[in-house]
């Protein structure tokens, strides 16, 4: 009985134990993780037409992004995001970084807004119609008449031989269009500013002149964007100069060969990097014997001469002069010269004095010197002529020069002064005879990387 009760005491106070164990107020609950929010991204758009591009940084810890568009919502890894052929309107776009719920909750969303513009030209099927009228040996007046009259486009003329040595119709216009925009670059306007001053709207019409008789050209036009986006193709039409009508008396009293005075040279030397040549100016005077005959090509007007003698480069390299309406000379400047050579295409190409006195090429066809008489003597002067962005800049010299068949510009530089500035000539002996002489070993090929200016700056 004794043994009975005594395992009965063991027994609850085996319990009682048990039972104060359990509810030992000393034993802590574990806490819950702490989390942090990640940081919001920060987002942009860049629109380009009617395509968008959406892009926001890379968020520390994030393991995805999410982005709402339009009612649709996606996740994904990178960090932007393309829409193409967005119609016109003003858009919202949100992302947000996703953390990985245990350690980082997601961030807010960041948002950008975007407008796309209306496109002219695309879906509208703008064509063109064109008219040639008074059309002479040297000139025309070509006009442009869009399907639309309130979209922008650009028109001229040139040759079905131009546009395949830029590499066709696509790469001509793109070529076109990038000058245009490099212009406005250089005189600090924005793409939309330049081509709002240098595209057409509506009807237009213009004169080119200093064309060549019996020769093929097109009038041509092409849809552009003030963003700089071709939205046409390459529209054109082909038209024939005259023939020429003789030679004009007015021609002989230039023929013959003259001593001729200029003010000043240009000689070309070493940067301080020695690595491109640079133009000086040089005191002169300076000495050249010019001889004058009559340009009889196929070509001819009958109202052309051909000068020899300018050039640095040697007497076997002719400039083309003709006459104006005042029966003076003007040497024409953007006249290619015989075969092209090591890849260049031989163009006379003047030296021009801007305004801050500094001496830049420009190219393209237009007078860069005229003769005309004083006495018994004749008088040369350099002229001015505008620039695409209406800048003035006046012919300072006149040379032989090079251009890639992409319109980069390229030099022929030699040892000899180039003859500059303004000049006079009085007549030399007739038995004066010409010189053939020809590059030699001091002339040497090398490219003016230091100059910028595109081929074909200077515009009707």
């Amino acid at each position: 009985m004794k043994k009975t009760l005594l395992a009965m005491a063991f027994a609850m106070m085996s319990l009682v134990f048990v039972s104060c164990e359990k509810e030992d107020p000393k034993t802590p609950t574990p806490p819950a993780p702490e989390t942090s929010q990640l940081q919001k991204p920060s987002v942009s758009a860049s629109v380009e037409g009617t395509t968008v591009t959406v892009s926001w940084n890379s968020v520390e810890n994030a393991v995805s992004y999410t982005y709402l568009f339009e009612s649709v919502e996606e996740t994904l890894e990178d960090l932007q995001v393309v829409f193409e052929d967005l119609t016109p309107g003003s858009y919202e776009f949100k992302v947000k970084a996703n953390g990985n719920q245990t350690e980082y909750t997601d961030s807010e969303w960041a948002s950008t807004t975007f407008n796309v513009e209306e496109q002219g030209g695309v879906g509208t099927g703008l064509t063109f119609e064109f008219e040639v009228a008074d059309l002479t040996a040297t000139s025309a007046t070509v006009y442009a008449y869009p399907s639309d009259e309130t979209l922008p486009y650009y028109f001229d003329v040139a040759t079905l031989e131009e546009v395949e040595m830029m590499g066709g119709e696509e790469a001509y216009m793109e070529f076109i269009v990038e000058l245009l925009i490099e212009l406005g670059v250089e005189e600090g306007l924005s793409v939309e500013e330049t081509l709002e001053i240098l595209l057409s709207v509506g009807v237009d019409s213009w004169t080119p002149s200093a064309m060549v008789p019996s020769s093929d050209y097109i009038v041509y036009a092409f849809g552009v964007d003030y963003d700089g986006t071709i939205n046409t193709e390459f529209f054109y039409e082909e038209f024939t100069t005259l023939a020429s009508e003789g030679t004009d008396p007015a021609i002989e009293q230039y023929l013959g060969t003259w001593n001729a005075t200029f003010s000043d040279a240009i000689v070309w030397g070493l940067d301080s990097s020695e690595q491109y040549y640079e133009p000086s100016f040089q005191d002169g005077p300076i000495s050249r014997t010019l001889t004058i005959e009559p340009y009889e090509g196929s070509d001819a007007t009958g109202r052309e001469v051909l000068i020899y003698g300018i050039s640095a480069l040697g007497d076997s390299y002719p400039a083309l002069a003709q006459l104006n309406d005042y029966d003076e000379l003007e040497i024409m400047a953007g006249v290619s010269i015989g075969e092209d050579q090591g890849g260049l295409f031989l163009t006379w190409t003047p030296l021009c004095i801007d305004m801050s006195d500094e001496l830049i090429p420009v190219t393209g066809r237009f007078p860069a010197y005229a003769i005309y008489s004083e006495g018994d003597a004749f008088l040369g002067t350099g002229l001015s002529t505008s620039l695409t962005d209406g800048s003035e800049v006046l012919v300072w010299s006149l040379d032989i020069y090079g251009l890639t068949s992409g319109g980069t510009f390229q030099g022929l530089y030699t040892l000899d002064p180039i003859a500059a500035g303004d000049f006079y000539m009085v007549s030399a002996s007739a038995s004066a005879r010409r010189a053939s002489s020809v590059i030699n070993s001091t002339k040497v090929l090398k490219s003016f990387s230091n100059f910028t200016m595109p081929s074909f700056s200077v515009v009707r």
